[in-house]
């Protein structure tokens, strides 16, 4: 029987029950490939939410218990899989920048035993700001909200920049954890309020509704990549179709139970992405969102 454990800072899977969506594309992602959870293939979720500071020792854990493979979800999940072990199998999900990150040689030749999915995090922004700009067509200064739980490098912002820099925005990355950060930050401010926020999955951390009522409060736009982020009130979401990533990611998985090498299995970019707005929140903030962007959004809440 194949072991197969997932790896990341906050929940990411409920099996061997498949409760949410992502539990049941990961499920049938595997089934695709010919394994059943409990018949030929055995699921190890002991590493899911263990939160940031634990995540090496969780690392270390499942490659102790000679887990067949690991499914890290995030960067910093992925990250300390590949510091835990150079031989079992990785396959990241939901992963930015993974060629940026070092975390694979190349996309086409992953290398080393890390392979999977990896969204591109500038392109990623840009098309937020787009969107956001169809809103607000006076968006010019948008804050980037990062996990205090992770490291701040200077890189990924820089990436950030030069994708966006031709929408003449300014970016400016601020560590928050609270409503009181945020409280904070712009209490000290008598210039240069931002027009907006933009979060990211890998990037932030638990603080989504105290952040969406903050954009509320002083009527900003914010934009976030999944769909959970609009159903708590925030503005705008656009990102990869999570329950496709976790079924691509599971087919992976199936590959390498039957002797693939992660070396020779190309890291995949989202085919698939979803839009979702939330009508309510445009009207508590005094902003309108364009006929022809509701008429594009997979998702609209009134």
């Amino acid at each position: 029987m194949g072991k197969v454990a997932f790896l990341c800072p906050v929940n990411c899977s409920n099996l061997p029950n498949p409760i949410t969506v992502l539990d049941q594309a990961f499920v049938a992602g595997l089934e695709r490939g010919g394994y059943v959870v409990g018949r030929n293939v055995s699921i190890d979720a002991s590493g899911a939410g263990v939160g940031y500071d634990r995540l090496p020792d969780a690392a270390k854990k499942l490659v102790q218990r000679k887990v067949d493979v690991v499914v890290a979800v995030g960067n910093e999940a992925t990250r300390a899989a590949r510091q835990a072990t150079q031989s079992t199998p990785i396959v990241m999900v939901n992963v930015a920048d993974a060629e940026e990150e070092g975390l694979v040689a190349s996309l086409g030749r992953p290398g080393a035993n890390v392979t999977g999915l990896s969204v591109p995090l500038g392109q990623l922004a840009a098309k937020h700001i787009e969107l956001l700009k169809e809103i607000n067509p006076n968006l010019a200064r948008v804050f980037v909200l990062w996990d205090p739980g992770i490291e701040p490098r200077q890189e990924p912002f820089m990436r950030l920049e030069r994708a966006v820099g031709s929408l003449g925005v300014q970016l400016t990355p601020l560590r928050v954890a609270t409503f009181r950060d945020l409280e904070k930050v712009f209490g000290s401010m008598r210039h240069g309020r931002p027009d907006g926020l933009l979060l990211f999955e890998q990037l932030t951390g638990n603080a989504r509704r105290e952040i969406t009522e903050f954009a509320l409060q002083h009527r900003v736009v914010s934009a976030a990549a999944g769909r959970s982020f609009v159903q708590g009130g925030g503005l705008l979401a656009y990102g990869p179709y999570l329950p496709d990533l976790y079924e691509r990611a599971a087919l992976y998985v199936g590959k390498l139970l039957k002797g693939a090498r992660p070396s020779d299995l190309p890291v995949e970019e989202p085919t698939r992405f979803e839009l979702s707005v939330n009508k309510a929140t445009a009207k508590a903030i005094g902003l309108t969102i364009p006929p022809t962007l509701l008429l594009r959004a997979d998702h609209v809440i009134e």
